[in-house]
């Protein structure tokens, strides 16, 4: 090891939502970490202003520029795949929404085989790791966590207007949408700080660095795991063009996510043997797992253009702009502490499923067909129409064994033919809340799909959430690449705790679970390890 780094007990690889708190909490505890990310320090100004989300996902440098092939039944398109590639990883681009997902979807995880990861054990460390700043002494939320959550700062009354719609139209109005139970229609509650972008980074760093046990090294690369037999030992880095090994006496821990991690494992020789060997690399566990069980939330939009209501579109142009940066220097206040939704209802499309499996998501502000990223200068609004439990799977793979290759992305969109007729349903569900009053009143037209099939709209314009998880699949069965432990099999000394591990997708956004994946994790190697009492 570097002799900058000194001597690490544990190698946590990828500074992202889950990698931070990785490696805060085993520091904490006593345990000399180093942190590796390959990308810079979170020091991008626009990152820590919550309405900066809009510049940041195409930034190549806070991004893995990754693309994904959306499959034969999404038409072959080639679509953007970017993820975090800066400290804070995703956490640190994206729109905030914390989201825990419905209780049966972790019981759904144990009854898979994944013992320990039911909703009554991980509630916990959901509720260890929060700041929730809503109502008091709300059963089953933390209030002494690092990361603070809390609901939109910024309350249109055009989103009021769609939540009495929505309740109009049958759906139950919910004062938490992170109660376990998110059935019904509620504001989006976001990670924030104040006026700031609330990301593990900024949450958790400082608490971990403060112990003096740990060191976080950014812009390094790592390029492949070293083994001693079957034993995971380090990594083979390089930082700043410079070689170095890094070791750890006790465990490494990858947290590179859901494209990260899997292609880390194939380039180390954790994969499909036979693949592997097709492009040189040599193969130290054949785990043809690895890189499968690709899932995403995948979305279509519905647009409106509005009337005699103030939506973003209004807010975020001069001169009123102006006004809402003062707002927002001044009390943390306004359209600059907005993210991507601020009120979310989940549905059922069948009303004998144990959970939600479609997600609407709300948002104050439409953006122009002719001009990316460009909001309509009416005003007007968006629901995105998203599958919470998808069927359809896809494929990670490499394209060769250079690191700074992307892989090979098979979204797998609607690969399953079961999806399309829930997506169908949740257009359906959207146009029967916006038929209602109050909103109905301030329509002046459905902009998309507006009068297109809606089956070739769906195919032709569905689109990803960002939300990759799945290709390192949790079980207990032998094919599963990490056991319920996030134990590598066949591997000692290696673990994964990342999206990469959900057997099946949350139904919520994925940021909040896989925070809680890593907070958990970390509870799992100490009862290993020990260490002092973690703080919350």
């Amino acid at each position: 090891m570097s002799s900058a780094t000194g001597k690490a007990e544990f190698l946590v690889i990828g500074g992202g939502s889950a990698g931070c708190i990785m490696a805060a909490r085993l520091a904490e505890a006593g345990h000399h970490t180093v942190l590796v990310e390959a990308g810079p320090p979170d020091r991008h100004p626009l990152i820590h202003v919550p309405a900066g989300v809009r510049y940041l996902h195409g930034n190549p440098a806070l991004t893995w520029a990754d693309t994904a092939n959306t499959g034969p039944a999404a038409g072959n398109r080639t679509i953007p795949w970017p993820h975090g590639r800066v400290m804070g990883g995703s956490g640190s681009i994206n729109g905030m929404i914390f989201a825990r997902g419905a209780a049966a979807d972790y019981d759904r995880w144990a009854q898979m085989g994944c013992t320990g990861w039911d909703y009554d054990s991980v509630a916990s460390s959901f509720a260890r790791m929060e700041h929730y700043r809503g109502a008091p002494n709300r059963s089953g939320r933390g209030y002494d966590g690092p990361l603070s959550v809390e609901d939109p700062r910024l309350r249109l009354p055009v989103t009021e207007l769609f939540l009495r719609s929505a309740e109009a139209a049958g759906h139950r109005r919910l004062e938490d949408l992170n109660s376990g139970d998110p059935h019904g229609a509620g504001l989006t509650q976001m990670n924030r700080f104040g006026r700031f972008r609330g990301s593990s980074a900024r949450a958790f760093l400082k608490r971990g660095t403060r112990t003096g046990k740990l060191t976080v090294l950014s812009r390094t690369l790592v390029r492949k795991l070293l083994f001693e037999g079957t034993r995971c030992v380090g990594a083979i880095c390089a930082q700043k063009g410079k070689p170095m090994e890094l070791k750890a006496t006790r465990e490494v821990i990858l947290c590179a996510g859901a494209m990260n991690s899997p292609a880390l494992l194939m380039r180390s020789g954790i994969g499909d043997a036979q693949a592997l060997e097709t492009l040189g690399v040599e193969s130290v566990a054949d785990r043809p797992e690895v890189g499968n069980n690709l899932q995403d939330h995948f979305a279509v939009r519905l647009s409106y253009r509005l009337r005699g209501v103030t939506t973003i579109n209004d807010l975020a142009r001069p001169p009123r702009l102006w006004g809402e940066v003062l707002r927002w220097l001044t009390n943390g206040r306004g359209v600059l502490t907005t993210g991507v939704t601020a009120a979310q209802v989940y549905i059922k499309s069948n009303p004998d499923l144990v959970s939600p499996d479609l997600c609407l998501l709300f948002s104050p502000s439409s953006f122009d067909r002719d001009r990316f990223g460009a909001l309509e200068r009416e005003p007007g609004c968006l629901i995105t129409v998203s599958i919470c439990s998808p069927e359809s799977r896809g494929r990670l793979t490499l394209r060769d064994a250079d690191p700074q290759t992307p892989p090979s992305i098979d979204a797998g969109y609607f690969s399953a033919p079961s999806d399309l007729p829930v997506m169908l349903s949740g257009i359906q569900a959207a146009r029967h809340i916006m038929e209602h009053s109050p909103i109905r009143e301030a329509i002046v037209e459905e902009t998309l799909p507006g009068p297109d099939p809606l089956e070739d709209y769906i195919r032709n314009n569905c689109h990803t959430m960002y939300h990759a998880s799945g290709t390192c699949r949790m079980g207990a069965d032998p094919e599963a690449v990490v056991d319920p432990r996030l134990r590598v099999n066949g591997i000692d000394g290696l673990r994964v705790a990342d999206a990469s591990v959900m057997p099946r997708i949350s139904s919520g956004n994925t940021n909040a679970p896989t925070m809680m994946i890593a907070e958990h994790g970390s509870r799992l190697i100490l009862d290993e390890y020990g260490g002092r009492t973690l703080q919350a």
